[in-house]
């Protein structure tokens, strides 16, 4: 994949949030099992492009058609 703009007129049709626990630092034996954001993909209705937003950065790439309808399948 390559790094993209996002084509004019674009329709937001759904996110995919990772999450993860906190990391667990030198004295602590276990986290608070609270689950933390740490990365987002957007996805576009009918073309094939996600924006990955992690560490307070966007990036826009372009996906397969097959990937775009699979992840769409989700938003259904």
């Amino acid at each position: 994949m390559k790094k993209e703009r996002l084509p004019k007129g674009a329709e937001f049709v759904g996110t995919f949030q990772l999450s993860q626990e906190e990391t667990i630092k030198f004295g602590e034996s276990e986290t608070n099992k609270e689950l933390y954001p740490v990365c987002e993909i957007l996805c576009y209705k009918d073309i094939p492009y996600v924006t990955l937003e992690i560490a307070g950065m966007k990036m826009i790439f372009k996906i397969s058609d097959t990937a775009m309808e699979y992840l769409a399948g989700y938003f259904r």
